[in-house]
């Protein structure tokens, strides 16, 4: 765990090539209204990265997604189908 001024944070890696999917939901009920920052790196496709995104999604998650596509029009339909399930 890391504190940036008052505010303190997580940082994960979670996708399902980087881990297995059964974590998703472990960090979605572990950071879920808590006042904790959920820092999520994922590497993959973009289709794959929002799914896990959804899957996080809960009302009280603050999250942070650092994201990575190989492909930069890939990226930028993460970066905006990303913005509509936050």
């Amino acid at each position: 765990m890391c504190s940036s001024g008052s505010r303190p944070f997580s940082r994960s890696a979670t996708s399902s090539v980087a881990r297995d999917r059964p974590c998703t939901p472990r960090f979605r009920d572990a950071f879920a209204n808590t006042g904790l920052i959920l820092n999520a790196r994922m590497v993959g496709g973009g289709e794959e990265v929002l799914q896990i995104l959804s899957e996080l999604g809960n009302p009280g998650m603050k999250l942070i997604l650092v994201s990575y596509c190989a492909d930069t029009e890939e990226q930028k339909r993460l970066y905006e189908g990303g913005k509509s399930l936050i």
